[in-house]
Formats: structure tokens, sequence, C-alpha cells
């Protein structure tokens, strides 16, 4: 997965990712999560992002664990969420192995295993079972067509304005290039005709009048 992505996101994550909670008009992703709840439980909030769904999870469970990918995502998340009882972040990639941490008794995984690599979603899925403990919960929300084309639709967006950025950018660099060449070419020209007339004024003795512009 791709961590640089992510932490360029990170600022206006709200605006330009689905928020799959939000958007749960029928209440199916909390129903799912209140089923599970309990204040004995641990959970862990995999794919948290900028921490949206953390003062929920904390109302209802013992402690969380929120894990990202993304540095920057969850700097902000802790801003926001830090101050919330038994609350612990990690950065972690879960296509790669996890780190030794403790199980938990439920995991919620909204809109993650979105590469489109077979087997990166299958490392991912392998290694988010084995963060919870035998007998333990899973809430998975796999994207949908909608929301897969919603992403695609603001990714193209994106690219569009990286892209006008990059061609204004280019354009101003252009202009500049133009003016530093045009002034080298006066200034060459001059030097050459003071030169010049350094030359001619030594050979016929005649006044040496230099050129200023």
């Amino acid at each position: 997965m791709q961590a640089d992505y992510w932490n360029k996101l990170a600022a206006t994550f709200e605006q330009e990712i689905f928020e799959p909670l939000a958007n749960d008009t029928s209440g199916t992703i909390l129903n799912a999560l209140l089923r599970n709840s309990s204040k004995r439980c641990r959970i862990a909030d995999i794919g948290c992002g900028t921490g949206s769904l953390l003062p929920t999870l904390a109302a209802h469970f013992q402690s969380i664990i929120a894990i990202d990918l993304s540095e920057r995502c969850l700097e902000i998340a802790e801003k926001r969420y830090g101050n919330l009882d038994g609350i612990k972040f990690l950065q972690h990639d879960f296509i790669r192995p996890l780190p030794k941490i403790n199980q938990v008794d439920v995991g919620v995984c909204l809109n993650v295993a979105i590469m489109p690599n077979y087997s990166s979603r299958m490392k991912l899925l392998k290694n988010v079972t084995q963060l919870i403990r035998p007998g333990g919960r899973l809430v998975l929300l796999i994207p949908s067509m909608e929301s897969a084309l919603l992403s695609a639709h603001r990714l193209v967006r994106r690219n569009l304005e990286e892209y006008e950025n990059y061609r204004a950018a280019s354009s101003a660099a252009s202009s500049d290039a133009w003016f530093y060449s045009s002034f080298c070419s006066r200034r060459c020209r001059r030097n050459r005709r003071n030169a010049y007339q350094t030359l001619s004024a030594r050979r016929t003795g005649a006044p040496l009048t230099r050129t200023r512009s």
C-alpha cells in the first residue's frame, strides 16, 4: 500500500474519502458494532484514517488500538482523539507481518481491502484475522461498486488538479526562463558592442563611448 498517497490526503481526508459510518443510513455498521460491544472488550480500528470512528468506539469498548498505514492520518487522529480513555495508536501496513501486540476481542475494518492486487488483499485479511483472538468478531466492510467509482472519480479529479498546478508552474518557469534568456541576449549584444567600440577607439584614437543598455 502507498503510505505517501494517504499522507498527502490526510489534510482533506474527510472531503476526499468516502466515510462509511456517516453514509450508513440504515445503521447496519453501527448495529454490528453494538451487538459485539462490551466495556470488557478490546477493539482494533484497522485503517482508522483520521479517527472519525474512535469516539463511537470509546463509548462502547474498554480500550482501542487505532491502526493506520498513514503516519500523517494518525497524527491528526491522535491530535483530535488522543485524550480518549484507553486508546493507543499504531502505524502499520497490514500487508506486512504484524508486530508483537496483544490480540483484541473485536476488529473493525471498513473499506480498507481496496488494493487491486488479489495477493495483497489476502495478506491484509490474514493479518487482520491474526490480530483478533480465537472466538472474537470482525466487522468487515468491502467497498461496493458505488464507493469504488466514487473513489475513482475523486482520484481522477485530484490528478487533474495536480496536472493543472504542474502546468501553471511549468508555464511560470518557462516565462522566467524566457526573460532570463532575453536578458542574457541583450547583455551579450551590449558587451559585443562595447568590445568593438573599444577596439575601434584604440585603432583610430577616437573618443570611447560605452553602451549601457
